[in-house]
């Protein structure tokens, strides 16, 4: 899983434009860890792949973005997802992209990064990032609903404990 992650990763070198899906694509193999053999190995997958994107990709935003955020997310979003509280599963999420946000635009300012040349973003307004903030809460909102359903697609279509049940 890790071998595959990193070469889509990888990909992201060759087609620099999609370098954000070449991202949330590589968790797509993080996520189908923790599904088939649990936790530990989708955090195992994430932290191989994310060693092996930043070494042999170096300078690459696909590398950063799956270490930083997307590859981790599913760990965090099927733990969440346990929960009979939707609401309890919303904030869960919710909290691990803020924080994965914060880290990413702190690192990437603290680095001299500039990550969208949006000239709200990059003033040191309060309110360009609460605006980037919100902006992009939405944004994950519909990312983590289509995630949900490529996640329904692999465990109903593709995943090890289906294949017994077919007819």
């Amino acid at each position: 899983m890790a071998a595959c992650a990193v070469a889509v990763l990888a990909l992201s070198r060759v087609l620099s434009t999609g370098q954000l899906a070449f991202a949330a694509i590589a968790s797509l193999f993080t996520a189908a860890a923790v599904i088939e053999h649990g936790a530990a190995w989708g955090l195992g997958v994430w932290a191989a792949s994310s060693a092996l994107a930043l070494l042999l990709t170096p300078g690459g935003a696909a590398g950063w973005l799956f270490t930083l955020f997307f590859g981790y997310y599913p760990v965090i979003k099927l733990a969440a997802e346990k929960s009979e509280r939707r609401f309890v599963a919303w904030g869960i999420k919710a909290a691990g992209f803020i924080i994965g946000e914060a880290v990413i635009f702190a690192g990437a300012r603290l680095l001299g990064f500039e990550l969208l040349n949006i000239p709200l973003l990059t003033e040191a307004s309060g309110w360009g990032i609460l605006i980037a903030a919100a902006a992009g809460l939405v944004i994950f909102i519909v990312y983590d609903v289509g995630y949900s359903k490529l996640l329904a697609f692999y465990k109903a279509r593709l995943s090890r404990s289906s294949r017994g049940r077919r007819t």
